[in-house]
């Protein structure tokens, strides 16, 4: 009967809400007391509807850390970005990476979720038209080149590799995509690749729940979409804010504009380990992947691209081995219409597990440097 009680007790106790737990459970220092007790008084408006009102001047900048305490998100979008002092809170959050708090980091993701929103909204006007379309469309046929483009595997941020490519390109960017819902989690602070070109672009004008699920075997090619802000590594700088001269940069940067290729990898496949490596233990596995490689390559090719960047596609959290994933595009790349191919790679949280006990980058630098030797012999 005294255990009966017991968890009677405990079924009877409140939760506290998530945010409180979590404020609760931390040890604050007097200087961080004194900033949280700010940080109250800002969700009941006062404190951040004063410093916007100040004088009648412009919004002062928030105190330091003001993004891993409990203000709204919305009222944190309102105030002037400050990407040095972004990145700073972010590698202190754990940078997502070195026991992250993925509260604080998810929280800051969607703060700059909201200010792209924002910045979306006010400049809708002089945006490009929206243009998605799905490849290969019925009776489409297969273009052919007889010289092999030029590929490399680097280590580098997709969108900032493909802007230096749009100088003299026309670039298709791949987009790693959720087939099921447009952008993942993008507007829950989610961290995948998906979701870090919607924090960075309007790409969110162009994908519509009408083409979901994404067909398994095509993907969506989406037309000059804008690209406005910098890499999660430099705070989401607005690259306008760095071609004005507002901020600091050795190599200021402007917005551009690319098209993306959405595709969805196949998830989770059976593999087979052994002496040799990570290999599909299914056929349908890689004929499926194939057909995708396939689509995105034609979808470049239609779309009057003469440059596409890639990555790793599916060989993350999907858990595609890396060595098949970069044969089955070697394959496909002996005749694909391109003059420049890029895999951008990283070496993130998702590697080293059992499907890429090496990482992506190694086992993609080696296929790609394999087929360069056979090329020359």
């Amino acid at each position: 009967m005294g255990w009966l009680r017991f968890f009677r007790c405990c079924r009877r106790r409140p939760r506290m809400p998530r945010v409180w737990r979590s404020a609760a459970a931390t040890v604050r220092s007097p200087a961080q007391a004194q900033q949280a007790a700010r940080c109250d008084e800002g969700r009941s408006g006062a404190w951040l509807a004063g410093r916007r009102t100040a004088g009648g001047g412009p919004v002062e900048s928030a105190p330091p850390n003001y993004y891993d305490h409990s203000s709204r998100a919305e009222d944190l979008a309102s105030l002037d970005h400050d990407p040095q002092r972004w990145r700073e809170d972010f590698q202190r959050a754990g940078d997502g990476k070195k026991n992250p708090d993925m509260f604080v980091i998810r929280k800051m993701r969607k703060v700059i979720w909201l200010q792209t929103e924002k910045w979306i909204s006010n400049n809708l006007r002089q945006l490009p038209p929206v243009i998605t379309y799905i490849w290969p469309e019925e009776g489409a046929g297969t273009m052919v080149s007889e010289f092999a483009p030029e590929v490399e595997v680097v280590e580098q941020d997709i969108l900032e590799h493909a802007q230096e490519l749009a100088r003299s390109h026309r670039v298709a960017v791949l987009n790693m995509a959720s087939a099921a819902q447009p952008g993942g989690g993008f507007r829950e602070g989610a961290g995948a690749q998906e979701e870090n070109l919607h924090r960075r672009s309007d790409l969110v004008r162009f994908l519509d729940t009408r083409w979901y699920p994404l067909p398994e075997d095509k993907c969506l090619v989406s037309k000059d979409v804008t690209v406005f802000r910098g890499s999660e590594k430099e705070g989401y700088p607005f690259l306008e804010a760095w071609a004005s001269g507002q901020l600091a940069c050795s190599q200021p940067k402007e917005k551009f504009y690319v098209d993306f290729l959405t595709c969805a990898a196949v998830r989770y496949p059976h593999v087979h380990v052994d002496h040799c490596g990570c290999r599909y233990k299914y056929p349908d596995d890689e004929e499926s992947m194939r057909k995708k490689a396939r689509a995105i390559l034609g979808a470049a090719t239609a779309a009057h691209c003469d440059a596409v960047v890639l990555s790793a596609f599916g060989c993350g959290a999907f858990g595609n081995p890396p060595e098949e994933v970069a044969r089955v595009f070697q394959e496909e790349l002996r005749t694909a219409c391109l003059k420049k191919v890029s895999f951008c790679i990283f070496n993130d949280h998702n590697s080293g597990r059992r499907h890429n006990p090496r990482g992506n980058f190694i086992p993609f630098k080696e296929a790609f440097a394999r087929r360069e030797r056979s090329m020359d012999l």
